[in-house]
């Protein structure tokens, strides 16, 4: 009888002992305590009696059973007690996301050539008109914490005028029976991108930042509201591609700051010329490379 209580106090006294766990966490910290509860957000644990709790979302991984002691034969005549099997190693990679949401705004930089033939007031123009603004907006379903496949779209905009230009028009493609006119110049580009998107991240998940490249291809849309004295509607449809690095730093569980920058490229081979009389298509090459800086927005 005395055996058996003297075996009961030893094993109180050493449970709390005899299966610890072990949380480790996103920034490489360890913590040897006791699981409680896990849920959907946190887990709940005991460090020396006390309780505490860690989200989710800081938690690279949490194994059970991890530090696992003997406990001491209280007599060479008493059998030792059977060793308590470890449970399953769990290793809960929990800590991303499957959707991302992303919306931005910033600038864009055309690298179309301005020809050196022109005035310098010309050149101005076409130097100015080279610097847009750009709106953009990604959803990407993450398969897996690394990669992640989804669609991408983006608006650029530009636009410049010029009052009080002489342009010289040719007669029937004659230019020395041509003549100078005065008047307006003007162009309201619009540059669409659509296509699906395949993103990577490179490093982080969130706690706090992580890394994104995301390529793509798809449809572009040119559009431009010209005017060279009289009013054109010009447009062209190519296929374009997109490269992408974006850094995501979270502010909270569901919502980032992001900082991005893009790189969207195609050409233009073929143009519509619509004004009152009438459209007409031409063959006529125009790059339209570009590179976007933006900031937004991460759900």
């Amino acid at each position: 009888m005395k055996r058996i209580l003297f075996f009961l106090i030893l094993v109180s006294g050493f449970a709390s002992l005899s299966a610890q766990d072990l949380i480790v966490t996103s920034s490489r910290d360890s913590i040897n305590c006791k699981v409680k509860k896990v849920d959907q957000d946190n887990i709940y644990y005991s460090v020396n009696g006390q309780d505490a709790v860690i989200p989710l979302i800081k938690v690279k991984t949490c194994r059970y059973n991890f530090f696992l002691q003997k406990l001491p034969v209280a007599n060479e005549d008493l059998q030792p007690a059977e060793q308590e099997k470890p449970e399953p190693l769990v290793n809960k990679e929990v800590a991303y996301k499957h959707f991302r949401f992303a919306v931005d705004g910033g600038m864009g930089y055309r690298s179309f050539y301005v020809g050196s033939g022109l005035t310098t007031k010309f050149t101005d123009y076409y130097k100015k008109l080279k610097w847009g603004f750009n709106v953009s907006a990604d959803i990407t379903y993450f398969f897996s914490e690394k990669r992640g496949i989804g669609v991408k779209t983006s608006m650029y905009k530009a636009s410049n005028s010029l009052n009080n230009a002489c342009l010289f028009f040719p007669v029937d493609g004659v230019f020395y029976a041509g003549f100078i006119e005065s008047g307006k110049i003007g162009d309201d580009i619009t540059i669409i991108y659509l296509g699906p998107s395949y993103t990577t991240r490179l490093s982080g998940n969130l706690d706090p930042g992580s890394l994104l490249l995301t390529v793509s291809a798809g449809y572009t849309r040119y559009m431009n509201n010209m005017v060279s004295i009289t009013s054109y509607k010009v447009y062209g449809n190519t296929l374009g591609f997109a490269l992408e690095i974006a850094y995501d730093y979270a502010i909270t569980k569901n919502i980032a700051l992001g900082i991005q920058g893009s790189v969207y490229g195609g050409t233009v081979s073929s143009l519509t010329l619509k004004d009152s009389t009438g459209s007409a298509s031409y063959d006529y090459s125009e790059s339209l490379l570009r590179f976007d800086l933006g900031i937004g927005i991460r759900f």
